[in-house]
């Protein structure tokens, strides 16, 4: 029984070996014709027999072409349509064109003003450019009311700036042609130190290292400058911040370094407003990398809304941050140099703009 089986197996991995041999010819054969059928059309169209294009690639434009070579089809069917006044068949065409390679750029020493003219009745620009973005800040304090356990007139209180980081989403919409807008969404940690001297018994300074966790979405508009691959762009706007959470360590020292309050982390979120608004201002640089770009930014916030809450000014949830180190919130606003690094994305959505032959 074993014997006899041998054969028909044997006979059946030939038959499959030969189909898969078959297949694998055919293809190649499939390939070299569609190959042969563009390098023909070509011929023909620097012939003059236009009408006879369609013909030779017809077969081959859904499957048989790479995709450099499908791309080369699409403009010899683009250009035949507009010199038979097929418009929209070389709409159709020219779409499908920039379906394989949104960001397709015309040859001035080869395509004709036919080309350019129904190139430039189409939206060719992202519609949409989505990233990540990622830096550092710093934050600087512009006190606009000083308030203190002691008086007012003797306030020696200052205030120096730490660094931080944000980090998140953007995105960039089109406007018109170099003009976006920008927004996103972002999530930045803003440090900064307090300190104040009172004239106890023997003196004593009060330190207090605030750490402010925001939820900021910028609006902003942006005009971008220059042409290639590197750009340089501005922008200007406001920022909605929303804080999420805010701690303090605070410590009191005596003028004769002892300890007069061991330090402690308290929170200070009920003693700040719930969100602030800024006004925005960045420069930048962009590089492009595939379908989107790197760049690089520099954004200035400056804080338009106090910070502290007046209502809640001298509240404590269990009397430390008054009593025990004497801490009292004056009315301030919060700026912020933030520099950043990031990638987006473009989204592009070809749509026709305008008429051809409309100004």
């Amino acid at each position: 029984m074993k014997k006899n089986l041998l054969p028909l197996l044997l006979l059946m991995l030939l038959i499959s070996i030969g189909n898969n041999v078959y297949a694998g010819l055919n293809n190649l054969s499939d390939s070299v014709t569609c190959t042969q059928r563009l390098n023909q059309a070509k011929k023909v169209y620097d012939a003059g027999k236009i009408t006879e294009v369609e013909s030779y690639l017809k077969d081959c434009i859904k499957d048989g072409f790479t995709k450099e070579e499908r791309m080369q089809a699409l403009r010899l069917l683009i250009l035949s349509s507009l010199f038979q006044d097929e418009h929209s068949v070389a709409e159709g065409n020219l779409l499908l064109l920039l379906k394989e390679d949104p960001e397709y750029v015309l040859n001035p020493a080869i395509d004709p003003a036919e080309f350019y003219e129904l190139y430039n009745s189409y939206r060719t620009l992202p519609v949409i450019n989505i990233g990540i973005t990622g830096g550092i800040n710093t934050t600087s304090i512009s006190e606009k009311q000083a308030y203190s356990v002691g008086s007012e007139t003797d306030d020696k209180s200052s205030y120096k700036s730490r660094f931080g980081f944000q980090g998140g989403l953007v995105a960039d919409i089109l406007l018109y042609k170099n003009f976006q807008i920008n927004t996103g969404a972002l999530l930045s940690l803003k440090n900064f130190t307090y300190k104040n001297s009172f004239l106890y018994k023997n003196g004593t300074t009060l330190t207090s290292n605030e750490n402010q966790m925001w939820m900021d979405v910028p609006l902003a508009l942006k005009y971008n400058i220059g042409k290639g691959k590197l750009k340089l762009y501005g922008l200007a706007g406001g920022t909605f911040g929303l804080l999420l959470n805010d701690n303090s360590k605070l410590s009191r020292q005596n003028s004769d370094n002892s300890n007069a309050a061991k330090e402690e982390l308290v929170k200070f979120k009920k003693i700040r407003n719930a969100y602030t608004m800024s006004a925005l201002l960045g420069l930048g640089v962009r590089y492009k990398v595939g379908y989107g770009y790197m760049f690089f930014e520099a954004r200035y916030n400056l804080g338009l809304k106090n910070i502290a809450n007046v209502k809640n000014r001298f509240y404590t949830s269990n009397g430390d941050n008054l009593f025990y180190y004497g801490y009292v919130s004056s009315d301030f606003t919060v700026n912020n140099l933030a520099f950043s690094l990031g990638y987006m994305k473009s989204i592009y959505k070809p749509k026709k703009i305008r008429q051809l032959g409309s100004e």
